[in-house]
């Protein structure tokens, strides 16, 4: 669907910033603008997910704010089906990034869907890189997130799955990524009318066989933190493993599309994955990877029954909760730790010491097993906070590293007495 909208005209063709424009739109009040920036300087985040976040403007009014003042179309994405040669002009994480979905790729002209048509770096790369125009049109961001999520991670080997067979009773196969020969599937189970996510592995493969050990583990798991196993069935070229529908996204594609995490968020999730991992009943660390941690609205779900990749593969399930407590906060979603001085500087100072005694960087003694490590991320309040830059030590005694975190203890009130007394003594 195309429409032009026409709630107001600009002021002048002068190129405004966002919140000048919806200011000048009367799309939102002085007060507003004032609070979201706020808002946004403390945590990082875009001014108009801001701005939708606090109900001041709806992404649809921010959309036709934007096309309006700069001459743009509004388009909704989720009707349009881009080229493959189209998205091969943009990978995944950049079109993440900076909200932008290529449509159509010719000789003419490459045509894009963007979220902020002034987000000219991006646009000017484009059309020096391919050496002809790009046309633009405008999307509500959440939409065309949502789109780019689709198109990029399901688009192409949705349409493959289609071809695929499935065990009987088992209909509409989706897929949901696959990981070293081993196919993830969302399907329906006509005999109980629901669905369920489906692993294909190849008969015989390392992958199957790894898969299929998971898979028996987490069967026997009571523990509700892990994903429930339906079925296991077994033909002569695969090994299916049937499991309750897995929703939300994999931590890899929420690091992949959304970036790294705050060291709240981080330390959360580890400490989630720790838990359940001192519960699971396989003690190496063949199963944790961000593609096993499911996240689904704030909630955290383990469903370990893709191995780990070769590059991620480490020696202890500690080291392996160090890796992946490195790669929330840094934004990656894969390979072993890899040490960076420029992005250890950002790690606040309490989880250094963490991950030193994870990953045995430094001299620091090693956790002895993942409850301690769950323990070590429980114990401090992650604040959202920017630290000053901290150097990589080999250790931090506890009173050190007690310094440099930041306890906000709530402000008791005062009693009626204090406030009699204190009026007198002004």
């Amino acid at each position: 669907m195309i429409h032009m909208l026409r709630e107001w005209e600009p002021m002048d063709d002068a190129y405004l910033k966002l919140g000048e424009l919806l200011l000048a739109a009367q799309a939102i009040t002085q007060s507003q603008l004032e609070t979201a920036l706020q808002i946004q300087k403390q945590t990082k985040r875009r001014l108009g997910e801001v701005l939708i976040s606090q109900g001041f403007v709806d992404e649809d009014r921010i959309a036709s704010c934007l096309a309006r003042q700069y001459g743009y179309e509004v388009v909704d994405p989720a009707g349009l089906e881009p080229s493959d040669d189209a998205l091969d002009t943009i990978s995944a994480e950049t079109a993440a990034q900076h909200r932008i979905l290529p449509i159509s790729f010719t000789d003419d002209e490459l045509y894009c869907i963007v979220a902020d048509p002034l987000n000219l770096p991006i646009t000017d790369d484009l059309r020096l890189r391919y050496k002809r125009p790009v046309r633009l049109a405008v999307a509500g961001e959440a939409r065309l997130f949502k789109a780019i999520q689709e198109y990029y991670r399901v688009g192409g080997p949705q349409k493959r799955a289609e071809a695929i067979s499935l065990p009987l009773r088992y209909t509409k196969p989706l897929s949901r990524g696959e990981y070293d020969g081993l196919l993830c599937l969302t399907a329906t189970d006509t005999a109980f009318g629901r669905t369920v996510t489906v692993f294909r592995a190849n008969q015989g493969s390392e992958a199957a066989e790894a898969h299929v050990e998971l898979a028996q583990r987490t069967a026997r798991a009571s523990d509700t933190d892990f994903a429930f196993v339906f079925d296991s069935v077994n033909d002569e070229t695969y090994s299916w493993t049937v499991t309750e529908e897995l929703k939300g996204e994999q931590l890899a594609a929420v690091l992949r599309f959304k970036g790294k995490r705050s060291p709240a968020e981080a330390a959360d999730i580890v400490k989630f994955v720790a838990e359940c991992a001192a519960k699971f009943e396989i003690g190496s660390a063949k199963w944790i990877c961000p593609e096993n941690v499911w996240m689904d609205k704030g909630e955290v779900r383990i469903a370990p029954f893709i191995p780990a990749p070769a590059a991620y593969q480490v020696d202890s399930v500690v080291e392996g909760l160090g890796s992946l407590l490195w790669h929330c906060l840094i934004g990656s979603f894969s390979g072993r730790f890899d040490f960076d001085m420029e992005a250890f500087r950002m790690v606040p100072a309490g989880m250094v010491s963490i991950l030193q005694r994870c990953l045995s960087y430094g001299n620091g003694e090693r956790f002895t097993g993942p409850l301690e490590v769950a323990q070590a991320l429980g114990s401090y309040r992650w604040l959202e906070t920017t630290e000053e830059p901290v150097t990589p030590r080999a250790t931090l005694d506890r009173e050190e590293l007690l310094a440099t975190l930041r306890v906000v203890t709530p402000a008791k009130k005062p009693t009626f007495w204090q406030k009699l007394f204190r009026g007198q003594a002004a």
